[in-house]
């Protein structure tokens, strides 16, 4: 039983301590063992993962680490496309499609999901090409793969983090999609490039300005930057302009703020985050506008806070839980978005749909300081009689449509096909 609410801080005395012995393993049960992943946090703190691995894998991983296992000789590339070992709705899922669709004869391609994922109704008819994640085929897969193709770490397709996998994942050829048009949020120090860590190979943007932004910021010479768009912008140009399967729809997704996952119902109760975000949807302006208008308010948290979004059930207010509907069905169906630093506001505005970013002071990041507010295709409101204010209209400001360009610098649904060209070179395919 805990004993105590303090978190200890153990530093370490040497950085590489633990570069040979970071993995101590255990029975778990009949089917899996237990690995306790050690390592240091970027601050120096001791810290450990917890992995359940079936036996199987475990046995095949110790195989892989004894002797160089020798492949066969392939007669064409292998792909691993991944997002979140649960998810495939995002720029991963895409452009494993298209991939499917096009170049199943140039490459083995295949897409990593865990069996208990709510996406894998997503992905029927592609049962051929899929990796159940943590089993023996997908770290056989991971061994013999050319290219890991990723929307946020390339570690997602390992079935476990160990000093030993994830030296194997800087050998492999990688491209990264990301998640959304870097602007609102300073993530160099995740996804920069270090000598310690070759996060990917090659690094999709979307606009000039963000390809100087990873250029300066994030350590990449320009050759590996790929000026593309991302995957799910071909769908998003397709929709252009496309009326909305829901009338007078409000979608209100916010991102997530750090540590808050970690929270326990009554201390996540207590922040400004979940206060302001309560007080809006119990607003009487906003209800009477749901009720004399007929709108329709969904509210979406990020999946790091999904945990806590029966909290915010209410009677005006429709509450989306992970797994009903995509990220993409959501803005699709929405006439207005109300989000805060999240990138899905870009998604959104390439639709020519309005956008609001609600900051009330509360709630501003260390992270936007350096933000660059002209980029932002909305308003960015800070009190809550101002938004419901904004939100009599869903017509987007033609000065917001002029800054399109500086988001994404295509007018066409052509930004997969860009990116399977850089594919066919990274590979040395013609």
């Amino acid at each position: 039983m805990p004993i105590s609410n303090y978190a200890p801080r153990i530093k370490g005395n040497s950085s590489n301590i633990l570069d040979e012995n970071d993995e101590i393993w255990g029975v778990f049960d009949d089917i899996n063992m237990m690995l306790l992943k050690i390592y240091f946090t970027d601050h120096g703190n001791l810290s450990c993962r917890l992995f359940l691995v079936p036996k199987l894998t475990y046995s095949y991983y110790l195989k892989m680490k004894q002797i160089n296992v020798q492949t066969q000789q392939k007669s064409k590339p292998t792909i691993i496309c991944c997002e979140y070992p649960e998810k495939a709705q995002d720029n991963g899922y895409v452009f494993f499609k298209y991939l499917i669709k096009n170049y199943a004869d140039n490459f083995n391609i295949y897409y990593l999901i865990s069996d208990n994922s709510k996406d894998i109704k997503n992905l029927n008819g592609y049962e051929r090409n899929l990796i159940q994640y943590k089993s023996v085929e997908h770290i056989k897969l991971f061994e013999k793969a050319d290219l890991i193709i990723h929307s946020h770490t390339p570690n997602y397709a390992l079935p476990f983090f160990t000093n030993f996998l994830e030296n194997k994942v800087k050998e492999k050829n990688k491209l990264f999609l990301q998640h959304g048009v870097i602007a609102s949020k300073d993530v160099s120090h995740i996804y920069g490039r270090k000598p310690t860590n070759e996060f990917t190979n090659l690094f999709v943007v979307s606009s000039e300005r963000e390809k100087k932004e990873v250029f300066e910021k994030y350590n990449y010479p320009l050759e590996d930057i790929i000026l593309t768009g991302l995957p799910r912008f071909d769908t998003i140009m397709e929709n252009k302009g496309l009326k909305d399967t829901v009338k007078n729809s409000v979608l209100i997704m916010p991102t997530w703020r750090k540590g808050l996952d970690q929270y326990s119902e009554k201390a996540f109760k207590e922040t400004d985050f979940y206060k302001i975000y309560a007080s809006l949807i119990h607003n009487k302006d906003l209800i009477d506008l749901i009720t004399r208008f007929d709108y329709t308010v969904k509210l979406y948290l990020h999946k790091n806070l999904q945990k806590f979004s029966y909290l915010f059930e209410g009677k005006f207010i429709n509450v989306m839980f992970e797994g009903e509907k995509t990220v993409s069905e959501l803005l699709k169906e929405s006439s207005l978005l109300i989000t805060d630093y999240s990138s899905v506001g870009f998604d959104f505005a390439l639709m020519e749909k309005k956008v609001l970013y609600y900051r009330p002071p509360e709630l501003i990041s260390e992270e936007m300081i350096e933000e660059n507010n002209n980029v932002l295709p909305g308003n960015i409101i800070d009190n809550e009689k101002k938004l419901i204010e904004n939100m009599n209209s869903f017509d987007m400001d033609k000065i917001y449509k002029n800054k399109l360009k500086d988001i994404y610098k295509y007018n066409d649904s052509n930004a997969c096909n860009r990116i399977a060209l850089e594919v066919f070179k990274i590979l040395n395919r013609n």
